[in-house]
């Protein structure tokens, strides 16, 4: 994977060190998307170094994931979250947080791949028993039968292994909807034996 990862970006660096090279960058257009291969590679590496970081579960948690979130923020993408600080998250285990951070970077992965959203609204609620998270955005949508499975079907996995739900709604031209539900603690099994 490591690899892949390397070669991968060795390649983009590479066409646009070939591009600056044969390209008269005193014109406007082409020093515009000379600046735009620049910004997409250093999207992606921070991506990569994001994705492989491990998470800060502790009191930086929701500085943390507003730090990765605003990262997508653009001149031509607004990426808005609320009700973050209102949940507890220090009743939330360590395992839920970093399953939210993940899904979390991977719906923006994909958004950004995607959607060719202008607008992202990420919603938390909690009652007393469990946490939501409402992720919508204005862009393309598809054929709910066309999503790509790949990185949402991890998504789902990961809501999954801790017992929630992974809810897509979409449609073309009327964006991407995503309501992920997990319970706000775990729930353990145990079975009881009585002596009588």
């Amino acid at each position: 994977m490591l690899k892949k990862i390397h070669d991968e970006l060795a390649n983009d660096v590479f066409q646009v060190i070939a591009f600056a090279e044969s390209q008269p960058l005193s014109v406007e257009n082409t020093k515009e998307n000379l600046l735009q291969k620049l910004d997409d590679i250093y999207s992606r590496v921070r991506g990569i170094s994001r994705e492989n970081n491990s998470i800060d579960t502790g009191e930086n948690f929701t500085h943390s994931i507003k730090e990765m979130l605003s990262a997508y923020n653009t001149r031509e993408r607004n990426i808005m979250v609320t009700n973050l600080e209102n949940i507890n998250w220090e009743n939330i285990d360590d395992i839920k947080k970093i399953t939210i951070s993940r899904i979390l970077q991977e719906l923006m992965v994909n958004m950004k791949k995607h959607s060719e959203a202008s607008i992202v609204v990420i919603r938390f609620d909690s009652d007393q028993k469990s946490i939501s998270i409402n992720y919508r955005d204005n862009g393309k949508g598809c054929e709910k039968s066309m999503v790509v499975k790949n990185g949402l079907q991890n998504m789902s996995n990961r809501v999954l292994a801790i017992n929630g739900t992974f809810d897509i709604e979409t449609e073309p031209d009327k964006g991407f909807k995503v309501k992920i539900s997990m319970p706000e603690q775990t729930q353990i099994k145990v079975k009881e034996k009585f002596a009588y």
